[in-house]
């Protein structure tokens, strides 16, 4: 009994000692979390700035004045300040600065605000502009007028911006006189009277048209005589337009010996001067707001018609 009781306490023991205890299974390894990085803020809005050409006026036949309108942005909405430097005038590929041959009015450089919110400010520019030393063979004139602009919000000043605009206009030629007669149309002591013929002739591609005409004439050195016309004269595009006026020479108070020299002049040395009034049509963006006066002085030989 106590053999059998032996035999299978070491059966038991054998069985349970050839069981292989299993390892234990180790986990997956786990990744760290990733650091979440915060989005960049978005590039805040620039400013925006226009400059557009509105309109011209002359004061003269080389001296006009050029309306700008500057259209500003501001996209955000802390107020913006603006300010103005650096205008230039480039005329026919020839830069000019200020008081050579343009002028500003003198709050152009200044400095504007524009209140918070995407406000849109609109600010007119008048700017005086001279031609008269440009060469009289140019056809048109391209004017391009820059402005460089300067931005802030309170002490963040922003990268300056540039704007311009391009103004075309035509070169107005000023017409031409030219005396084609003298003639006398009556003759005595008292009263003399005499005709002058000219000839105008207008170099422009569009008409002009000339009134009040005031003249003197003066023959070999000696003034003669002197009137007014008020008749208007048209002249069309690139044409030319003949017109007559009339002096009376009083000879009362002086030796007859003068008129007589007059009346036997064959030809004349004359000098024929005056002004007349023109007026031109409206040209495209170009508005004439009067008349302009046109002097003239006429030097030369005449026949003398009787």
């Amino acid at each position: 009994m106590k053999s059998f009781i032996l035999l299978l306490f070491l059966s038991v023991w054998l069985v349970f000692s050839c069981k292989t205890v299993p390892e234990p299974v180790s986990a997956p390894p786990v990744a760290p979390a990733l650091a979440v990085e915060p989005a960049p803020e978005p590039e805040p809005a620039q400013p925006d700035a226009r400059l557009s050409f509105d309109r011209l006026e002359a004061e003269s036949l080389d001296r006009f004045v050029l309306y700008y309108l500057l259209t500003v942005d501001n996209p955000r909405v802390e107020p913006l300040y603006v300010e103005l430097h650096e205008p230039q005038m480039l005329i026919n590929e020839i830069y000019s600065l200020p008081d050579s041959s343009f002028k500003i009015t003198p709050d152009l450089i200044q400095q504007f605000i524009l209140d918070g919110g995407e406000t849109t400010l609109t600010v007119p520019l008048r700017v005086e502009l001279d031609i008269s030393s440009f060469p009289s063979d140019i056809d048109e004139y391209i004017a391009r007028f820059t402005l460089t602009t300067v931005y802030y919000y309170e002490n963040n000043v922003l990268p300056p911006g540039v704007v311009f605009a391009d103004a075309l206009f035509p070169h107005i030629r000023v017409p031409e006189f030219q005396v084609t007669s003298i003639a006398t149309i009556q003759a005595d002591l008292i009263n003399t009277r005499l005709r002058v013929e000219f000839r105008v002739n207008n170099p422009n591609p569009f008409p002009v048209d000339l009134s009040t005409f005031t003249y003197k004439l003066y023959g070999e050195g000696r003034f003669w005589a002197e009137g007014t016309r008020a008749t208007p004269l048209h002249v069309s595009a690139s044409s030319s337009a003949t017109t007559q006026v009339e002096l009376s020479m009083n000879f009362i108070n002086m030796n007859r010996k003068l008129l007589d020299d007059i009346l036997a002049m064959k030809e004349v040395n004359y000098r024929f001067t005056g002004e007349s009034l023109v007026t031109l049509p409206r040209l495209n963006v170009i508005e004439f707001n009067h008349p302009f006066r046109l002097p003239f002085d006429l030097n030369g030989k005449s026949v003398v018609i009787k």
